[in-house]
């Protein structure tokens, strides 16, 4: 049952993020992490909205790290291009 509800916070959060909803999405995200803190989408959807919504590189990597450690297979990019933004290796 608790699988069924990340999912459902997922799509909503996803939802969110086509209306430019960024906050309402990520408390969403929060809310999957809470229930599932092995979903690496949830951990890459977050650190996904702190970027392209916000801009916030440095405050995304700690997200987008998790989900790459977690298996995501877009995560690898996505910490390579904000460690590139930020000036790190």
């Amino acid at each position: 049952m608790q699988k069924r509800l990340d999912q459902t916070w997922l799509n909503k959060g996803m939802s969110l993020v086509v209306l430019s909803r960024f906050e309402e999405a990520m408390q969403c995200f929060d809310k999957a992490i809470e229930l599932n803190p092995n979903s690496a989408q949830a951990w890459f959807n977050k650190g996904v909205v702190l970027v392209n919504g916000y801009q916030k590189y440095r405050d995304a990597l700690p997200y987008l790290e998790q989900a790459e450690r977690l298996g995501a297979p877009q995560a690898s990019a996505a910490v390579a291009r904000c460690r590139q933004l930020l000036g790190l290796k």
